[in-house]
Formats: structure tokens, C-alpha cells, sequence
């Protein structure tokens, strides 16, 4: 026994020295035993006690703690062996939330039964434990990270090709192109068949105001798959007809995605002449092409939202654009009216018309003068005319009865000279045959006609005899 304590204090890296006591035997408890060997585990395995073990998962159990906080166990076994492994507290977390190789945090955490999938090969690392089950001594491994077997060397791969390119410029922000909106015509570059591109087409024709869609088909999966993507893609850019090209794929696992990670096809879409949209898989894929992409859509149906408004905005938009341009339009027709009236009161004042018609005004201003000072002459004029008339009334009337007295005088005077008057009084004169009044028997003969007038009417005579009246010689 005392040989073997000397052996063992020679032993300068280990932990524990297992030298009985010189006056009583040491002895341990179980329980003291298993954390001995606990800690011996994790002291002189891997580096620093962390260990990587490949193998694939069977039976995985997922429990909750008394604080709400999953619990994932599992069993990790190869072809002869199964060693028990646990995930819990923070460093579940970390493998929901960041990508161990990478050191990428997801935009959503993973669900722990897609991560401890049954039958997925992974590469697991951890720590080793050493607790009591079921009153049997076990250990497990403690579990901070897990991969994919052959996982870990794509992911480094794909962080230095990430790290190249995006030294030449393929991710910066800055070189990349906004969609154009509502695009006539777009190329889409995605396999012919599945759900994907029925999807695209339906929301196509739900939105915007019509377009032409020319597609590419191509594999979107599988070997070469990157390389036939590529091509298509950078026809579409070239052929001068889009406006835009579109690759989208539903989603898949990495392998599934894997050709989208693929260089040729990431410098296909960095030299494309023409914007390109990426829409792959579901919101937690991200890819190269998603990465280099002038746009990236989280999903297929996405990215044709993004390339097209819906009608009802774009409706709403077009009566927004009515209403202020009507705004607009009235503004500047009261601003051109404004401006016209300042022309126009100027006009008024400088221009000849405006003379001419200030002339005009005063030329009307003497005109109505002039015919209120005619009417002034007019009315005084009238007023001077019915007096004289009225005083050539009076003085006529005065003349005309005056000539009137005087005419009756005359007309007894004209009376009593009247030669028919004493007709009235039996009197009457004849007429020979030539109409010659009669005033002396000479000139007569017996047997001529004779005509005598009276007063009402004349007679008709032959002379018989003619009888003269003696001379009055006088008396001497």
C-alpha cells in the first residue's frame, strides 16, 4: 500500500491522490465516488472537458421545468453504442437561436424538435456529467452545440466564400437597385411545376395593372441545379425585354437549398443588368442569392407583393393623385388669375385702348352734358313758344275778331250789292242765246230765245215783241 502511495504523489498533473490515511483507512460514499469521477471525466477529457461526438439521435424527449424553461433528452448512439445526452437552460437556447459554426443569430428561433429531429446525423459537443439513474451510476454528455455531419466544414466553407464576396462589394447596400414599381414585364426564373409558381402567377393577377411574365424553368434543386440557375438568370438580364428578374423557390432543408449558396449563381445575379428579386424558401432560409440579390422577399408569394401594388391601393393612390392635382391645378389657376388681374389693371392703365376709352367716357360725359343743356334749351325754348303762341292766340283772336266784324260789315255791304238779291224780291235778268246778260232791248230780235232767272230756278221765253222805252231827253 505504501508503494502505491509513493507512485501516486509522484504523479505531479493529477487531481486527486488516493493515499489511505496512516492511522485509519479513507473511504468514499457513492454519491462522493461519482462526482470523483465526474469531475475526472471533465478534467481529462477534450479540451477543457468539452468533447465532440458524431452519432445520430433516437428518442428525444422534450420536457418542461417547474420555471417553464424546455428540457430536451435524448439518446446519441452509432451502430454499437448509446451514450444519454441532455440540452437545457442557456445552452438550448444558444443552439435555438445562433448558428454554432457561423455565429449567426436566426431571425426566429428553431423549434427543439426540428433541431433534435429522430434519425438526424449530427456532430454533437458537450461536456461530460456523471449522475445517478433509475440507483444506477450513468454519465451523459452535456449538450452547448449541434451540426449536421459534414455540416461544419459547408458552413466554414460558405463563411469564406460569404467573407469574399462580400469584400468585392456583392452585399453592399449601396450598389443595390430599387424594384421598379408595378413592372410590365418580368422575368421569373423557378421550376415550371409545384406550388411555387401557380402561387406567383395567382398574386400576379390579383395586383397591379397587368403584366407580361416570361418564365425560366430550371431545377432548383440538386447537382448543377446552381449552375443552370445562373444561366437563366443572366439571359433574363440580357434578353431587353424585363424589367426585373425574379428567383424563387419554395422552401427545403440546407441540402435542398444548397445550389442557391452556390458562387457562380451569386456573381450571375451581382453582374445581372437589371434588378433582382429573390424570394427562397421560408423567412428563417438565407442564402447567397438572397444575400447578393438587389431585393430579398422572405417567401415566393412575398416577392410578387412586392413587385405589385394591390388594386385597392393603387385605386386609393390614383384619387389621392386626382384630388392634388386638382389642388394643385385650382393653386396655380388662382395664382395665373391673380398674375391676369395685375396684367390687366396695368393694361388698363398704360395701353392705348385704356386712353381711348377714358377719352371715350369723357366724350360721353360731354354728350350728356350736351343733351341736358338741349333739354334745358328745349324746355326754355317750349316754355318762350307757348307764351308767344299764347299771346299770337290772344292777338290773333283780338285780329281775327276784329276782321271778322269787318267781314260781316262787308258781307252786308257785299249783300246789299248782290245783283241776285232783289231776286228775292221778284226781280229777274235774262240771258240771250250766247249766255250774255241782257241789259238793253238793242241787239234783240222777235222770234229769238230768251232765258230769265229768278230767284228758284229760270224761264225759257221766245221774244214776240220788243218794246223800247222812250229816251229821257230832260227838260230844257
Amino acid at each position: 500500500m505504501s508503494g502505491y502511495a509513493e507512485k501516486s504523489s509522484q504523479r505531479s498533473n493529477a487531481s486527486y491522490v488516493f493515499e489511505p490515511a496512516q492511522e485509519s483507512r479513507k473511504f468514499y460514499t457513492v454519491s462522493q465516488l461519482n462526482k470523483l469521477v465526474g469531475l475526472t471525466l471533465k478534467k481529462y477529457i477534450g479540451w477543457h472537458g468539452v468533447v465532440s461526438v458524431a452519432g445520430e439521435i433516437g428518442a428525444p424527449a422534450i420536457r418542461t421545468t417547474k420555471t417553464g424553461q424546455p428540457m430536451v433528452f435524448f439518446a446519441l448512439h452509432d451502430d454499437k453504442e448509446v451514450i444519454n445526452c441532455k440540452a437545457w437552460g442557456r445552452r438550448l437556447s444558444r443552439i435555438l437561436t445562433v448558428d454554432t459554426e457561423t455565429g449567426e443569430y436566426y431571425s426566429e428561433p428553431k423549434n427543439p424538435e426540428d433541431v433534435f429531429a429522430s434519425e438526424r446525423r449530427v456532430l454533437i459537443e458537450g461536456t461530460l456529467d456523471v449522475y445517478a439513474q433509475g440507483g444506477r451510476s450513468v454519465y451523459q454528455l452535456d449538450v452547448f452545440s449541434v451540426t449536421d455531419v459534414g455540416a461544419g466544414d459547408r458552413a466554414r466553407q460558405l463563411k469564406e466564400l460569404k467573407a469574399k464576396l462580400s469584400k468585392e462589394g456583392f452585399f453592399s447596400e449601396e450598389r443595390k437597385r430599387p424594384l421598379p414599381p408595378n413592372p410590365s414585364c418580368v422575368a421569373v426564373v423557378t421550376s415550371p411545376t409545384g406550388a411555387v409558381i401557380h402561387d406567383f402567377l395567382r398574386i400576379a393577377r390579383d395586383r397591379g395593372m397587368g403584366a407580361r411574365i416570361i418564365l425560366y424553368p430550371v431545377p432548383v434543386q440538386g447537382t448543377g441545379a446552381g449552375q443552370m440557375i445562373a444561366d437563366a438568370v443572366h439571359r433574363a438580364g440580357h434578353d431587353g425585354r424585363s424589367q426585373v428578374v425574379v428567383v424563387i423557390r419554395g422552401g427545403g432543408s440546407e441540402e435542398d437549398l444548397a445550389c442557391f449558396n452556390d458562387e457562380v449563381l451569386a456573381r450571375a445575379i451581382f453582374s445581372c443588368p437589371v434588378p433582382v428579386l429573390a424570394g427562397i424558401g421560408h423567412e428563417p432560409d438565407y442564402c447567397l442569392a438572397d444575400m447578393t440579390a438587389d431585393r430579398r422577399a422572405p417567401t415566393p408569394t412575398a416577392a410578387a407583393q412586392y413587385l405589385w401594388t394591390s388594386r385597392a391601393d393603387i385605386r386609393a393612390g390614383l384619387d389621392a393623385w386626382q384630388d392634388n392635382l386638382v389642388r394643385a391645378m385650382q393653386r396655380r389657376i388662382d395664382a395665373a388669375a391673380l398674375v391676369l388681374d395685375q396684367y390687366e389693371k396695368l393694361v388698363r392703365t398704360l395701353s392705348p385702348y385704356a386712353k381711348l376709352k377714358e377719352q371715350q367716357h369723357m366724350a360721353d360725359d360731354l354728350a350728356r352734358r350736351l343733351v341736358m343743356a338741349k333739354d334745358r334749351m328745349l324746355r326754355s325754348a317750349g316754355e318762350n313758344l307757348a307764351r308767344s303762341a299764347e299771346a299770337l292766340a290772344r292777338t290773333g283772336s283780338a285780329f281775327t275778331d276784329g276782321r271778322a266784324r269787318s267781314l260781316e260789315r262787308l258781307a252786308l255791304t257785299l249783300e246789299a250789292l248782290n245783283p241776285l238779291a232783289p231776286l228775292q224780291r221778284g226781280y229777274a235778268y235774262l240771258e240771250d242765246e250766247e249766255g250774255h246778260v241782257v241789259r238793253s232791248v238793242a241787239g234783240l230780235a222777235c222770234g229769238r230765245r230768251i232765258q230769265a232767272h229768278v230767284a228758284d230756278g229760270s224761264v225759257v221765253a221766245r221774244i214776240e215783241e220788243i218794246l223800247s222805252r222812250p229816251e229821257d231827253t230832260g227838260a230844257e
